[in-house]
């Protein structure tokens, strides 16, 4: 289209403002804008739909063409729009998401623009709600510094290109004239809830302002920057609704030392757990003629389903049913040879991957008290049993109670043979057992002892008849690199599993989306489809783990990647020596891993999956998730990205001196709430930073003083 104006003042000096074109603005304040420079009778359905997304949540404008006909007149390409109030609403936001027309028989939106962050999410939320998405080619890609867009604070934005034939489809009867623009369709609705479901993903990540805090003073309270006197008391509760945790303190820690000595989770009380380590099936034990062994995970009909664990070692208990008959043996049970030693009267989680083999009955595990004599207690846990054979592994938990009689316990698994059958072989198989404080399951970690054997393990002092040789593990020479000894933790890709798509971008020709994955960690894996045929992928910039890279030291990227056809995929990042290499995938899961030393010089910033030219085809698509960059030469199982913790979950977080209480960006509500009994908190200090303190019910101050400080204030609601 060529334009007839080249900027708003020649338009201005030629058409009438009111009668030819009009200008809508509605600032309400917001860091996000919603505007097309083309609504009205521009480029129809433009304005409804900018109306529509924004509402009373974000800043709009609009500029709409008011004449009976011929309103292309009015139309200033983006990259000239230089209209005063869009270029003032733009340079005060955050984000702009722009929304244009263009010709087009079929319904398909084009996206482009900088914000690679809003665009992603874009792409993939209209594309979850059904609609064609399509990388916009060069001459709408929106990517110039001058589209008025891009002049807002961050220097980018969000530019979608609608074909005539979607914007007709917003409206009944595929008619987009102005008397019928009125009557909206469901895909209209449909459509902006999807780009409403996008912003809200970019641009809510914050408390709600509902967040509540109660609490009970005693003590000297100052309104700003004070002082809580040392009978401050505080809740024994904090409750985390909407998608997140509840964190109980029991009635057992009262004191400040009992505070400090909290741990939430993550301590892996059962000691080799770790089935790939040697000689772990030593320290277990089986009675009735059954036997144990380890092994890879090669068997069973749901390799597929448990793919995250295919090939990894797990402990086997078998026993032959005709001999358990013979000798009147309803079970097997394996056991751990030590006792587990744990406090009294405290709430602890067992938690474990079982299978249960076609020819067991039962498997489940319990957990009972062991004194002194030798002699057994009653029970204190006892599973939930699988007695239905799936073929694949199943992960069960419990959280039980020690009680006070003893403080050493013993953790059984049992196998119960079917008893419909006189022959066979009853098998069950373990994985990735965990014990831990608490009333909450978390993903397993090797126990810190097991840790430390295994690292004195690598190194060794070997007599032979003529020399004596003292070798020192290859990776970890040095007791500077020992102590900074990261295993299986230390992730150095944020969103890795990943969660959503922030921080994911695509390479040229290729678009990236969000897909459903049940082995993923949050259930999504990221999808680079292949839109012209080129060779490419998607990747991810390091910039917030950048300087935590050792430049010369080795590094391994791990994931789990397929294809929906056979190709060859490298894993490119800024390891040197490695970036041709390749590595190949099909449509089943594969774990893919790739070692090399760090050159923070090379071309490649990024941690990217890419594929290679020879087997490129257009449409095709990889998927990939579970991301993982660590020190060392050996992959381990993934986990999430210190950022990730601090940035993207809530917890509570238990230190020698304090307790950290983080809310997750984007949860709706947080609560500290206190019980019938109340808990004491010894402290010289509490700091209180929030917006908004609401204190219900009675305050009282007990030979304290409560201050407010310069230009603060306090109101009462009532006389």
């Amino acid at each position: 289209m060529t334009d007839t104006y080249s900027s708003y003042a020649e338009l201005a000096a030629n058409q009438i403002e009111g009668v030819d074109y009009q200008i809508v603005v509605v600032d309400i304040g917001s860091d996000t804008s919603c505007m097309t420079p083309h609504g009205g009778g521009i480029e129809a359905g433009s304005s409804e739909m900018i109306e529509e997304v924004a509402g009373n949540k974000y800043n709009q404008y609009r500029f709409e063409g008011l004449l009976p006909s011929g309103n292309s007149v009015l139309h200033i390409t983006s990259s000239k729009f230089d209209e005063p109030q869009a270029l003032t609403m733009s340079a005060k936001s955050k984000r702009v998401l722009s929304i244009h027309g263009t010709s087009g028989t079929e319904e398909i939106t084009y996206i482009g623009g900088l914000d690679k962050t809003l665009c992603q999410s874009v792409f993939y939320h209209l594309r979850k709600a059904g609609f064609t998405v399509e990388l916009a080619g060069s001459s709408i890609a929106g990517i110039n510094p001058d589209n008025y867009m891009n002049k807002n604070i961050r220097g980018m934005g969000c530019q979608l290109e609608l074909t005539t034939q979607q914007r007709k489809a917003f409206f009944a009867n595929y008619d987009f004239s102005r008397p019928n623009r009125v009557n909206k369709s469901e895909a209209f609705y449909n459509y902006a809830n999807a780009l409403k479901a996008a912003l809200a993903s970019v641009t809510e990540r914050r408390v709600d302002n509902n967040t509540t805090v109660k609490m009970h003073f005693n003590g000297n309270y100052k309104n700003g920057k004070g002082n809580v006197g040392e009978n401050y008391v505080t809740s024994s509760k904090l409750t985390q609704t909407a998608s997140s945790i509840t964190s109980e303190v029991s009635e057992n820690y009262a004191t400040k030392i009992q505070l400090d000595n909290i741990k939430i989770g993550g301590e892996n009380l059962l000691r080799y757990t770790d089935y790939s380590q040697e000689g772990a099936d030593t320290h277990y034990s089986c009675n009735y003629e059954g036997t144990l062994d380890i092994s890879k995970y090669t068997f069973g009909a749901g390799l597929d389903t448990d793919a995250f664990m295919k090939n990894a070692y797990v402990l086997r208990n078998s026993q032959d049913i005709a001999t358990a008959i013979a000798n009147g043996y309803e079970y097997s049970r394996a056991k751990w040879k030590s006792d587990i030693v744990l406090e009294p009267n405290t709430e602890y989680t067992l938690s474990m991957y079982l299978y249960k083999g076609a020819d067991c009955g039962e498997v489940y595990f319990s957990v009972y008290p062991e004194f002194s004599d030798g002699t057994s207690g009653l029970r204190v846990c006892n599973s939930d049993s699988i007695t239905t054979y799936t073929g694949g592994f199943e992960r069960l938990s419990k959280t039980f109670n020690t009680g006070s009689t003893s403080t050493s316990f013993s953790v059984r698994i049992y196998n119960k043979y079917d008893t419909t059958k006189t022959t066979g072989t009853s098998q069950i198989a373990i994985f990735h057992p965990m014990l831990e404080k608490g009333n909450k399951a978390s993903d397993w970690t090797q126990s810190s002892r097991d840790m430390a054997t295994t690292v004195a393990l690598n190194s060794k002092i070997e007599q032979k008849a003529d020399s004596i040789m003292s070798t020192v593990s290859a990776n970890y020479t040095s007791k500077t690199d020992l102590d900074n000894l990261y295993i299986g933790t230390n992730n150095l890709i944020s969103n890795s599993g990943p969660y959503d798509l922030n921080g994911w971008n695509a390479s040229d020709g290729w678009g990236i989306s969000l897909v459903e994955c049940t082995n993923a960690p949050y259930g999504y894996a990221i999808r680079g489809t292949n839109i012209s045929a080129t060779n490419g992928g998607f990747y991810t910039y390091p910039y917030n783990t950048l300087d935590q890279i050792i430049d010369g030291e080795v590094y391994t990227i791990s994931a789990w990647i397929r294809a929906s056809k056979d190709c060859r995929i490298s894993l490119r990042n800024l390891m040197q020596d490695t970036r041709d290499t390749y590595t190949d995938v099909s449509t089943e899961w594969k774990y893919c891993t790739l070692t090399g030393k760090i050159d923070k010089n090379s071309a490649y910033v990024t941690h990217s999956v890419f594929v290679s030219t020879a087997t490129c085809e257009t449409n095709m698509w990889v998927e990939a998730h579970s991301f993982k960059f660590e020190r060392g030469n050996k992959a381990s199982d993934w986990s999430c990205a210190k950022a990730d913790l601090e940035e993207a979950i809530s917890k509570v977080e238990q230190t020698a001196n304090k307790i950290n209480w983080l809310v997750a960006s984007g949860t709706s509500m947080s609560n500290m709430t206190l019980t019938d009994k109340l808990y004491s908190l010894v402290s010289n200090k509490v700091l209180i930073d929030a917006r908004k303190i609401e204190l219900n019910g009675s305050i009282n101050i007990n030979d304290g003083l409560y201050t407010v400080f310069t230009n603060g204030r306090t109101n009462s609601l009532y006389n």
